[in-house]
């Protein structure tokens, strides 16, 4: 299940992952975009289901999830990755466009995991992909309340994965660099080309990142952590010279993380606690409708 999928890394996560053999559920507010783009999934083979979503409404993002239940029997993996961005000095303040910000950066990201709880739990299984951002991590002027809203969400992860302790959802956080989307506004109008312009400006150092993996004692939790720096992609020699930066692009995802791994059992029995989140008792899971 991908949320802000109509577009940008939602789009091609989508592509990608269909392409893989799974299936998936598209959900974003521009529908025509998510029609188009599972129209052609499904030409190619592929599984995918478009749902109209504004995941500032808790009810859309339910119907969602109930609609990955339905259609495929459960839901294995959830990516927050609707997002939107705006860039002004804080002494603008414009609280009205602040506001939007946060309702979608943050606030979707907790619809999300609220609603997908409830069945990771009964199934004894579930994954939170979270998009992230650099930009948490390298604060620029003129981005103050988007970094603080990855900076929130990258917390709210963290949190997610203390709380994960019996090993049923692992979590994941990726924070890509610089990816050419319309993130920032469309492409060719004077928003976006701003956004563009002053993303290439603050990107990271072409530094490579080391990869590390341990397991903690417990062996409960589960969790990744994935940073992906801006910059020109890894091929051929640059990469050998590691004169490049692996990333997110339009066809394809990467980058280094942290990773624990875990074992779990799957709970006896469990029953849906949100009546939008439930679906039919003949589902593999057992849910009923919320009342029955």
């Amino acid at each position: 299940m991908i949320t802000g999928a109509s577009s940008g890394i939602g789009e091609a996560t989508a592509r990608l992952l269909a392409a893989r053999g799974a299936s998936v559920v598209l959900g974003a507010r521009r529908t025509d975009r998510l029609d188009r783009i599972v129209e052609e999934i499904r030409s190619t083979g592929g599984a995918a289901v478009a749902v109209a979503v504004d995941v500032t409404r808790r009810a859309d993002v339910d119907n969602l999830v109930a609609t990955a239940v339905r259609e495929f029997g459960r839901l294995d993996v959830l990516v927050n990755n609707a997002g939107i961005a705006t860039l002004g000095p804080l002494a603008d303040g414009d609280t009205d466009t602040w506001s939007a910000v946060i309702d979608v950066n943050v606030r979707g990201v907790l619809h999300g995991i609220a609603a997908a709880t409830p069945v990771f739990t009964c199934q004894g299984r579930g994954h939170v992909i979270t998009v992230v951002s650099t930009a948490g991590l390298k604060i620029v002027p003129e981005m103050g309340v988007y970094a603080g809203t990855k900076n929130a969400v990258r917390t709210i992860m963290e949190a997610l994965r203390q709380e994960s302790t019996d090993g049923v959802i692992r979590t994941t956080s990726i924070s890509p660099g610089y990816v050419r989307t319309e993130l920032g506004g469309p492409p060719g109008g004077p928003a976006g080309n701003a956004a563009r312009a002053t993303m290439d400006r603050i990107g990271l150092p072409r530094t490579r990142w080391p990869v590390r993996s341990r397991s903690p004692s417990n062996n409960r939790t589960t969790s990744r952590s994935v940073i992906s720096p801006s910059g020109p992609p890894c091929r051929g020699e640059a990469e050998r010279q590691g004169a490049c930066r692996r990333g997110v692009t339009a066809g394809s995802l990467g980058g280094w993380f942290v990773t624990w791994r875990t074992e779990r059992r799957a709970p006896a029995g469990c029953r849906a606690s949100s009546p939008a989140a439930a679906v039919p008792s003949s589902s593999t899971c057992g849910f009923r409708w919320a009342g029955s």
